[in-house]
């Protein structure tokens, strides 16, 4: 991994973080998971963080462009269940993952097309899983992105799912047991 600070766990955004002071912030890399619109509402506090900002994006769960986003902010794990009903109003638009491609020190991972738990899948079907996630480099590829780094989703790292990401040329990798990462609301 290239990246030489601690990891500080973000997954949705909340008013409080604002108070925390922004020097604080800058002694580590800020990883965003999921790709949640109360993550892009904070993006103009987050310019003014002098550190590098990854947000890990699952290409599956987007917010179509002509639809209007919900500002409220809900456990990430209430939006993927309301994702899984098709319904998509607190995750990004890709106008949204562009703005954040193209500023300074934001990068935009991977993290899978659909976000899908591998913990107790058996191996085969563990497989055919990773070919339908690996869709999200024709997807990023689609919007002028490319991806170098990559968060397993639920933080489980899957060493045949990332012998297939490195094919595909990730060369940092997320989530995984050694990573020195603390989730915000322990900070």
């Amino acid at each position: 991994m290239i990246y030489n600070k601690p990891i500080l766990m973000i997954h949705e955004w909340k008013s409080e973080f604002f108070n925390i002071p922004i020097k604080k912030y800058e002694n580590f890399i800020l990883r965003f998971d999921d790709g949640l619109y109360s993550q892009y509402l904070a993006l103009d506090f987050l310019k003014k963080i002098n550190t590098t900002k990854i947000f890990f994006i699952s290409t599956g769960i987007i917010q179509p462009e002509n639809k209007i986003n919900d500002e409220s902010i809900i456990p990430c794990n209430i939006a993927h269940e309301r994702a899984r009903q098709g319904i998509f109003d607190n995750f990004m638009k890709w106008s949204h993952i562009a703005e954040i491609h193209n500023t300074p020190q934001c990068i935009v991972g991977g993290h899978g097309n659909f976000h899908l738990d591998l913990r107790n899948v058996k191996l085969r079907k563990r497989l055919d899983i990773i070919k339908t996630e690996l869709k999200m480099f024709d997807i990023f590829e689609n919007h002028n992105i490319q991806i170098r780094d990559f968060c397993f989703p639920y933080n489980y790292e899957c060493e045949i799912y990332k012998a297939m990401l490195s094919e595909y040329g990730i060369l940092n990798f997320f989530g995984t047991p050694n990573e020195n990462r603390i989730a915000i609301e322990d900070f």
